[in-house]
């Protein structure tokens, strides 16, 4: 987990990954604690929310229907060229008005970012060029070759392969060649 000077989307990207471990690993460590009160015949009480260094408010806030993530995408997808990082900025802070975990910036202006606290420390995120980043397509040789390593994936595993995507479901190419 890191907190950089300025914090941008990558960091976002990176910190997020930081909180899917940290759920992960509680719940491993929960399960195993459970796993170990029944094998001594001790009675089990799960931790409540937010004591051991839960973090699934967090996920909520990043990953939510109103969250960082889903703010993002929809901005992104509006209509009317007015996809651009302000726009972007005023719809989180508009979402999680009510949140305790995001907020605005207190060294930046109110339309450049945000302020998360992370499980670990709280962070602030410059926002200038999350829309341009969020865009970038992957080429279509790069996403075939993905389906087709999660396709082996899957058959190693015994599951059906994923349905094929037609030509214009895929993602554009990023550049004039294609890829």
């Amino acid at each position: 987990f890191e907190v950089l000077p300025r914090n941008s989307f990558e960091q976002l990207c990176i910190n997020y990954c930081n909180e899917r471990l940290h759920a992960h690993y509680l719940a491993c460590t929960t399960l195993e604690e459970q796993r170990l009160h029944a094998i001594e015949g001790l009675p089990w009480t799960p931790p409540a929310e937010g004591e051991s260094s839960d973090n699934r408010l967090v996920l909520e806030v990043l990953e939510g229907k109103a969250g960082v993530f889903a703010c993002l995408e929809s901005t992104c997808r509006a209509k009317g060229g007015i996809a651009s990082d302000v726009a972007f900025n005023r719809s989180l802070l508009t979402a999680q008005a009510k949140s305790t975990l995001l907020g605005s910036p207190r060294k930046l202006s109110h339309d450049a970012g945000f302020v998360l606290a992370h499980f670990h420390s709280a962070v602030q995120y410059q926002t200038h060029g999350w829309i341009d980043k969020n865009k970038d397509a992957l080429s279509h040789s790069l996403v075939e070759v993905i389906t087709a390593r999660a396709d082996a994936l899957r058959r190693g595993f015994g599951l059906p392969e994923a349905t094929p995507r037609r030509r214009s479901q895929a993602m554009p190419a990023t550049s004039a060649k294609g890829a």
